[in-house]
């Protein structure tokens, strides 16, 4: 990009060109011992042409969004009637770092998620505003002391917008990569908030794999899946789900701005949990004094080792190390596998059970539980269990409870229940809820399980 001193509006020196696009300059300039990014309108001649109604667009959304603290902020401008060379429209903003170079440092797929997430929450917030942008891309999104900020409202729909002049009749409106389908073959009447998703999602993908052109097609695990290209993070995945989930073909069945914003704050609280580890040793000694345990050498589940294996992965690891735990305090033996298919345990009457159901309600269904069994000769058992349950349109029920038992009497000593879209990081971050809620609530089970088993053998 070339452009020369005189060009600059009176006043304002050239520090450097920062880009290109849109019909427009911006140039970083000094006016008056202060530094400015500097848009500048290249076809200047006729204010009635598009791409001058587009640079008026942006000032006007800029204006009208000058309180929000995740849009770029209009700091002077000016829109002559009659531009002239000398007197161009131009308007100035704060300098800022692109997106994909502020990330650059410190680039990770965490740090991609926060980025993304401010930005869908600014998105939620103009949508409530009736505000839809149709030109998110890693181009328009930048960083200011600490926040990340929306610019480029050239495309942007809202109150005042200029009717028309960003849409034109079976024209593409946007950037091709970042682009949703609709907005290539039916921007005048096609909604800008489910584009908007899909554009976002695409973004995060560019962000996160470092390249500039993601395929313009829906999200394809098989070719866009984030580990295969090289994204080191056990919880890829779920973001590959919210990706597809975003870049669904048919507007309507897309995911909405609201749910991919909160859908992106679930996932960056995955990993904030202590490691899993219970104190009850006491409480198995205890047990260990009251009874007698009689029980089998062997229990074998309904469950194959794979079933067990892809429905504990569904469950999350922390249930794995929660089992591990008590385990210990309790001295079971557990498979080298840590999937437990067949278990063999000692005198203290532990057990771990899990087992793949097919039906429950009507439903296709995933259970695991873990027991704590005692026989003398009455029968006792603490039962732990967390279930999946397949529901309708993507669902799953998510479903888990602390049970005693004595003697066929059953008492449900807590339980939580939640339905959640299928395979997003709301419901691993659920599922982490419910082991939180396990932990919390063991100790005090095993203590009631404790004075059960007394007032019994009494």
């Amino acid at each position: 990009m070339v452009i020369h001193p005189n060009e600059l509006p009176n006043g304002y020196e050239l520090i450097k060109p920062l880009g290109h696009g849109g019909n427009a300059k911006v140039v970083h300039v000094r006016y008056d011992k202060q530094e400015y990014a500097l848009k500048l309108l290249d076809n200047y001649k006729d204010p009635n042409s598009p791409t001058s109604k587009r640079f008026v667009n942006e000032i006007r959304a800029l204006q009208l969004l000058h309180n929000d603290v995740g849009v770029m902020r209009v700091i002077n401008k000016n829109l002559p009637e009659q531009p002239t060379k000398a007197d161009r429209p131009w308007f100035t903003m704060p300098v800022s770092t692109p997106i994909a170079d502020a990330l650059q440092e410190s680039h990770s797929l965490r740090s991609c998620v926060e980025a993304v997430a401010d930005v869908a929450n600014t998105l939620v917030r103009l949508k409530e505003l009736n505000v839809g942008h149709r030109d998110i891309k890693p181009d328009n999104l930048f960083q200011l002391n600490g926040r990340w900020l929306i610019g480029d409202f050239g495309l942007a729909t809202f109150s005042n917008s200029i009717e028309g002049v960003t849409e034109q009749e079976g024209r593409p409106l946007g950037s091709r990569q970042f682009m949703a389908p609709e907005m290539s073959t039916n921007a005048v009447n096609a909604s800008p908030f489910p584009a908007d998703v899909w554009s976002l999602a695409k973004t995060l993908w560019s962000l996160a794999t470092s390249n500039p052109f993601p395929s313009y097609l829906t999200f394809d695990l098989l070719n866009d899946g984030l580990a295969a290209y090289g994204i080191d993070d056990p919880r890829t995945h779920l973001i590959d789900r919210l990706l597809e989930r975003a870049t669904v073909r048919t507007p309507d069945d897309r995911i909405s701005m609201e749910d991919f914003a909160n859908e992106l704050q679930q996932w960056l609280r995955l990993d904030n949990h202590p490691p899993t580890k219970l104190e009850v040793g006491d409480l198995a000694s205890r047990m260990r004094i009251l009874i007698r345990p009689t029980i089998d050498k062997k229990l074998s589940t309904a469950a194959s080792i794979d079933s067990a294996r892809e429905m504990m992965d569904a469950i999350g690891p922390r249930f794995v190390k929660l089992r591990e735990s008590l385990a210990t305090e309790y001295g079971a033996k557990l498979s080298d596998t840590g999937y437990v298919n067949e278990v063999s345990f000692g005198d203290s009457g532990f057990v771990f059970q899990f087992c793949d159901l097919n039906k429950r309600d009507g439903l296709a269904c995933r259970e695991a539980y873990f027991t704590i069994n005692a026989t003398s000769p009455a029968t006792y058992q603490l039962r732990c269990t967390v279930m999946i349950q397949v529901m309708p349109d993507l669902q799953h029920h998510l479903y888990a409870q602390l049970v005693t038992n004595a003697n066929g009497k059953q008492n449900i000593f807590w339980e939580a229940q939640r339905t959640v879209p299928h395979g997003m990081p709301q419901e691993q971050a659920f599922l982490n809820e419910l082991i939180d809620k396990i932990i919390q609530n063991i100790r005090p089970a095993l203590v009631s399980f404790n004075e059960l088993i007394e007032s019994y053998e009494k």
